[in-house]
């Protein structure tokens, strides 16, 4: 990964300095609205599994079907912009060309391999990464913006279940409200995605996440890696990802869609140091866990996540 200007964005958003005054005194925070995603009824059904890293998928009954294209297209106009987030409402005619569809038939479903730290926050349960279960993919942009689209679904159970767990841990309010903020670009970067997808003809409807209900765990331990691999670390690594993607796009919405992401999700990064941070102060043997799992980090994520450690460090 090349040098990227992602860990002064994900400064910046710190506040540095002042970076975590909100969680100590829940000082104002903004407001968020909460987009609706429509129903849809699924037209088709695949035995598929959930789709989990490193493991293989099993059988149940998910549905993954195509959506009207009228109906998603009239959902997306009549959708409200969220106060203060950035508006995204791409024309209903297909002007984007993003690659061809894929042949009828595809390849089965395989896992996409075990990593240690993922682009993005994923859901993880258990040490176990899931995403809604869809077939394998090529590499083309429209393959990155399907799994894109399952990656940011993922997301929102993930900023779900992290609200549950600091109000478990008794965070302060500012904390959680930026949390619950986050889960609703969550929900917006979702539906971006899969108007993307719908304009370049690859309408798609994501199957159920039943991980998204399995039991909350935890020791504080456990949640602090978490936030760290997933959220300080993972969101640093989308938000660079999106930002380099945004410099080679040829298509104008495209390079808005990935400016779009790579801004919110180096927010998100930052949101998580500040989550970091709060733990931190909170449970002093933390600073143990911190200095073992920045021992973990790769060349190309140390170089990125480096000054945001050191901004936050005991």
């Amino acid at each position: 990964m090349r040098s990227s200007r992602i860990p002064l964005l994900v400064l910046a958003h710190l506040g540095v300095g002042g970076a975590f005054a909100s969680c100590a005194s829940q000082g104002p925070v903004v407001e968020a609205e909460v987009i609706p995603i429509g129903s849809v009824t699924p037209t088709s059904t695949t035995t598929e599994g959930p789709f989990i890293l490193g493991h293989e998928p099993g059988p149940v009954g998910s549905t993954l079907a195509p959506i009207s294209s009228a109906a998603s297209s009239a959902a997306a106009s009549s959708r409200p912009s969220p106060s203060g987030m950035t508006s995204f409402r791409p024309p209903p005619r297909p002007v984007l060309s993003i690659g061809r569809p894929p042949p009828p038939s595809r390849p089965p479903p395989t896992p996409r391999g075990n990593v240690r730290v993922i682009k993005g926050r994923p859901l993880v349960v258990e040490g176990v990464t899931y995403v809604a279960p869809h077939a394998a993919l090529g590499d083309d942009e429209t393959a990155a913006l399907v799994r894109a689209a399952h990656d940011e679904h993922a997301s929102i159970a993930a900023f779900a279940r992290t609200v549950c767990e600091l109000m478990a841990l008794g965070a302060p309010l500012a904390l959680v409200h930026e949390t619950q903020a986050a889960l609703a670009d969550e929900i917006r970067h979702t539906e971006m995605t899969l108007a993307l997808l719908e304009r370049a003809g690859r309408p798609l409807r994501i199957a159920a996440l039943e991980a998204a209900t399995l039991p909350l765990r935890r020791d504080v331990a456990d949640f602090f890696r978490d936030v760290l691999r997933g959220g300080a670390v993972g969101e640093t690594l989308a938000a660079a990802d999106a930002d380099e993607r945004r410099e080679h796009a040829r298509d104008p919405e495209l390079a808005a869609y990935y400016a779009t992401i790579a801004d919110d999700e180096a927010r998100h990064a930052a949101l998580a140091y500040k989550t970091l941070r709060w733990l931190l102060d909170a449970h002093p043997t933390l600073a143990a866990t911190l200095t073992e799992e920045r021992a973990r980090l790769n060349a190309d994520e140390h170089l990125l996540t480096a000054p945001l450690f050191d901004a936050i460090a005991p």
